[in-house]
């Protein structure tokens, strides 16, 4: 064991026991002039000399410890036999003699690991000369590198409480401990019984018939419904607040239509073109369906991330305006209706703008940036969906070919949508997941 491994040894020992860090590194630092930081060290390396010093702080004679370490049947060259020596003298009141220090106070102190190393050497080394500054050097040393390498403790969820209903996000595949996450489960609603001191969570089935544990970032609070990015939605009479707390204080309430940007658990943002186009976040209890999205009445097909003449495509998330507009106005708001539309790809430029024209009315048509568009979905699988792949699938979204037995007979759960793309789970092996063109898979 090298002599920082040793180190690491005492300094997760000690301040599990309690102790602060300024101490164990104080009691470091005068260890490593003692003993090197070596715990079957004898005093001037006489080997079995019992009237010379020996171990970690050099008890002297070496009898005092290696005695007391026999009747209490520990092995005596072992780093942690020797703390435990320490916290008997702790106990005891052994070995530290200050005027108006207990040992026990000294461990918990928070002076610097420079005093704390003088007082050591001072009122429990005790050596002839105890001007010695190279120990509180080496004290600043161990405190430096031993604390940079703690690793946070983790703690309870503060992002889940007791009671509430959660399901899977987009990236779970396995329980904690490695179980995989079966179909039935996966989309299903769990509630969240007990947030555990390590920061995983306990969930059960809403019947309580059984439940395991989790990772914070593998569960989201459930949807109370099937609303979807980029269906249309308007809100309940009882809604009354956003997501941000603000009065929902807007003309229309109940008639207006909003435009689902996107989707976050039981979340939906929100996007209205009056004002200058507005959007925000608001709670899927607070809405209503009015319809679903718009597929392509034609195949959509094409690399999702390469739009190009002649495919089709939708306004992305982040998509608010016009560049230009019917080639006469520049940055318009882009309305509802304008929104919900699946457009064809009539020219792409080099400066990575297309120009669009609406499937549903020719008369919309203008300019976006490539960016601000995606490519239009060909079906409305959505999450929750099990599908299986078309005999002609050849390749995942990832450019791999698909590969794999039981090809047009295994069955996946669709996870979510993001354009012409579905994410799939399947529940072989141990799990996993993969997106998939969603023209190559079948209900």
């Amino acid at each position: 064991m090298t002599q920082q491994q040793t180190a690491q040894q005492i300094w997760n020992y000690l301040t599990n026991q309690g102790w602060t860090r300024e101490a164990v590194a104080g009691v470091l630092g005068n260890m490593q002039s003692e003993s090197g930081i070596i715990a079957d060290r004898w005093e001037s390396d006489n080997i079995g000399n019992m009237t010379g010093g020996y171990g970690l702080v050099q008890w002297t004679p070496a009898t005092k410890y290696i005695h007391w370490a026999q009747q209490n049947g520990l092995v005596y060259q072992d780093v942690i036999s020797q703390c435990k020596r320490l916290e008997w003298e702790v106990a005891n009141g052994q070995q530290f003699y200050h005027p108006t220090m207990s040992f026990k106070q000294f461990t918990q102190s928070t002076q610097s690991p420079e005093a704390l190393a003088e007082i050591f050497i001072k009122f429990y080394e005790r050596p002839l000369d105890s001007n010695q500054p190279i120990r509180q050097t080496q004290a600043r040393y161990w405190y430096n590198t031993l604390k940079a390498n703690e690793k946070p403790k983790p703690t309870p969820s503060t992002e889940f409480k007791v009671g509430e209903i959660v399901t899977f996000t987009n990236i779970a595949t396995n329980w904690v401990g490695g179980t995989k996450i079966g179909f039935f489960s996966m989309v299903r609603n769990f509630r969240v019984n007990r947030l555990n001191d390590d920061g995983t969570i306990y969930i059960r089935m809403m019947d309580d018939s059984w439940g395991s544990n989790v990772y914070e970032r593998d569960i989201q609070r459930a949807p109370n419904n099937s609303i979807e990015r980029n269906d249309v939605v308007k809100l309940r009479p009882q809604a009354t607040h956003w997501v941000n707390g603000n009065a929902i204080n807007i003309d229309n309430k109940t008639t207006r239509t909003f435009h689902v940007k996107a989707r976050k658990g039981n979340q939906l943002l929100l996007y209205a073109d009056s004002a200058g186009g507005w959007e925000v976040w608001t709670y899927d209890w607070d809405c209503i369906l009015v319809s679903k999205f718009k597929v392509s009445k034609t195949p959509s097909y094409g690399n999702p991330n390469n739009i190009q003449a002649n495919e089709k495509v939708t306004f992305g998330q982040n998509a608010t305006k016009w560049k230009n507009y019917k080639g006469i106005s520049s940055n318009v708001t882009i309305k509802l209706n304008e929104y919900n539309s699946v457009y064809n790809v009539l020219q792409r430029n080099a400066d990575n703008t297309i120009r669009i024209q609406s499937q549903e009315d020719g008369t919309i048509h203008g300019w976006i940036k490539v960016s601000e568009a995606e490519k239009a979905p060909n079906n409305q699988f959505k999450r929750g969906d099990y599908v299986k792949l078309k005999a002609s699938a050849t390749h995942w979204v990832n450019g791999d070919a698909i590969n794999i037995d039981n090809k047009t007979t295994r069955s996946f759960l669709v996870k979510t949508r993001i354009g012409n793309t579905l994410l799939v789970y399947s529940e072989a092996a141990n799990g996993w997941q993969t997106w998939v063109y969603d023209w190559d898979v079948t209900k």
